[in-house]
């Protein structure tokens, strides 16, 4: 029986190249000039004939699964992060204890590093509170962004057919007022209140035309 993997079936080059694919955010081209360093023309094409090869999919599918990071894992660091366990390891002298956040495998709240003018080391940590928020939707904890209708105080949903009756209804109005507006701005009777008011009616009208389309075709 043979239990080598794909990965280490693979020829050191290719091992190379299966490994700067993914550390390269998966992209063929960067990953084949910086395995066999040849012009951009070339590894283009050469790096994606590469990936279609069975044996290299296969290897980069083994690595991944290997070095990926499952759900548990991502739910953990999100939680660290919310926790904000940086701050934990703030002296109370105001210096930070880096050598213990790395050695508990912690690093990865930190956002950037740089010195500052005078040459002290200045951490800056991932939001705190975009984890919680993030965490907050993958449990669920917010209200869904759509609610049915209900109808009357037995909760039924409303009806297509009571729908169309009710915005045929508002059109009939619509049209009525309309008619009337005409008539009005002929004999030299509109106000600024009455050019407000059909404005709104004609905005009644296109909603109403509008979501009778949607009821027709379904959408």
């Amino acid at each position: 029986m043979n239990d080598t993997s794909a990965y280490d079936a693979l020829s050191t080059r290719h091992r190379a190249f299966v490994d700067a694919y993914i550390v390269r955010g998966f992209n063929a081209t960067e990953a084949y000039r910086a395995t066999y360093g040849c012009k951009a023309t070339s590894a283009a094409s050469n790096g994606h004939k590469l990936l279609r090869n069975a044996e290299m999919q296969a290897a980069v599918k083994e690595r991944l699964g290997a070095d990926g990071m499952d759900g548990n894992e991502v739910l953990f660091r999100l939680s660290q992060i919310a926790r904000n366990i940086g701050m934990w390891h703030l002296r109370a002298d105001g210096t930070f204890d880096m050598e213990t956040l790395t050695e508990q495998g912690g690093a990865y709240v930190i956002k950037s590093i740089r010195l500052d003018s005078a040459g002290r080391i200045e951490l800056q940590f991932h939001d705190a509170q975009k984890a919680l928020i993030t965490l907050a939707r993958i449990h669920g904890l917010f209200a869904p962004k759509k609610v049915e209708i209900e109808a009357g105080s037995f909760g039924a949903p409303f009806s297509s057919e009571y729908l169309a009756e009710s915005l045929a209804k508002v059109k009939e109005r619509a049209s009525r007022l309309r008619e009337e507006h005409l008539a009005e701005r002929a004999a030299g009777r509109l106000s600024p209140e009455r050019m407000a008011e059909d404005a709104k009616r004609r905005r009644e009208e296109d909603e109403a035309d509008a979501a009778a389309a949607r009821l027709r075709t379904g959408k």
